[in-house]
């Protein structure tokens, strides 16, 4: 009967070992369970907090761009406005430029005209002058003529 009992203890013994150590495989399983769902949060987290800085830095970036952009359109519409405003002014200057040399040559053609005005009053001059000598001489011609006649 002891070794009944003996051998019904060492069964109960045996089975109760094999509850715990399959009680503990299955502890030791949900464990590693745990740390390997641990591992994969924890790398989902990681991911995500990759998948968040870079849209936070593509956002900065998209900002800073678009900072950017404005800052050259503001650039652009100023080099604009001054290449306008140059145009203009070279427009204004060409326009003064114009108005002098209309004015220059006035000047010059009214020298010009006066100058003629000038050598045709000197010609007109000298023509009645040569016209006068020309008329005295044929009138000192006609005098002597007569007096010839008469003479004769």
């Amino acid at each position: 009967e002891e070794a009944s009992e003996l051998r019904d203890f060492h069964s109960i013994y045996r089975v109760t070992q094999r509850k715990a150590l399959h009680e503990l495989t299955e502890d030791i399983e949900k464990v590693r369970n745990l740390k390997r769902t641990a591992r994969v949060t924890i790398t989902r987290e990681r991911g995500m907090e990759m998948r968040l800085r870079k849209a936070h830095d593509e956002i900065k970036f998209a900002h800073e761009a678009e900072q950017d952009r404005k800052e050259m359109k503001h650039q652009l519409m100023q080099l604009e406005a001054a290449i306008k405003q140059k145009e203009k002014e070279v427009e204004e200057e060409r326009e003064l430029e114009a108005r002098r040399e209309a004015a220059y040559r006035r000047r010059q053609e009214n020298k010009n005209k006066e100058r003629i005005q000038k050598i045709k009053q000197e010609l007109m001059s000298k023509h009645k002058k040569h016209m006068f000598a020309l008329d005295l001489q044929r009138q000192r011609l006609l005098w002597r003529r007569t007096r010839m006649r008469n003479i004769e």
